[in-house]
This record gives C-alpha cells, structure tokens and sequence, in this order.
C-alpha cells in the first residue's frame, strides 16, 4: 500500500480507537470525541459503528505566510480508508 500523506507544515498525527480510551462505543463518541462532520462518507461512519473501529488522521495544513488556519481531521473504520479520495 502506498500512502501519500496530506501535506502539512506542523504536527501529522494518527490514532485509533480514541472512543475505548472514554470507555464509549463509536455512535455515543459521535459529537463528544468525533466530530460529525470529520467522517470521509456516512458509509465510513455507519461501518465504523458496526465495527467499533474509528482511524483518525489529523494535520496542520501548509498555509501561506504561516496564517493561522486550525487542523483538518479525517474518520474513517479503517486505516486505508483516511487516504482514500480527495
């Protein structure tokens, strides 16, 4: 498998699992450690809850003249999945 990381200019950071950590399943983490709109598809999510298996992927963008802009995260119920698409 390759893999072709997002580009990034600070901290790329990847996790599993962070909901076990909280003792909670996949759709109780939903809108307390997962933000909805992270997921790559609603069909991630839902296999994600069936599952109990979220991958993270966070990183801090290049931006120009180092502005500040925040994080993009993605969610995905596999590992592979965080790479897929855009």
């Amino acid at each position: 498998m390759e893999i072709n990381f997002p580009e990034h200019d600070a901290g790329l950071y990847i996790s599993h699992n962070d909901h076990k950590a909280s003792y909670m399943g996949v759709e109780d983490a939903i809108g307390v450690i997962y933000d909805d709109d992270d997921w790559i598809s609603q069909e991630e999510k839902e296999k994600a809850i069936r599952t109990d298996s979220v991958w993270s992927i966070q990183w801090y963008p290049d931006t120009p003249n180092h502005a500040p802009f925040g994080s993009c995260i993605r969610l995905s119920s596999t590992f592979e999945g965080l790479f897929e698409g855009d």
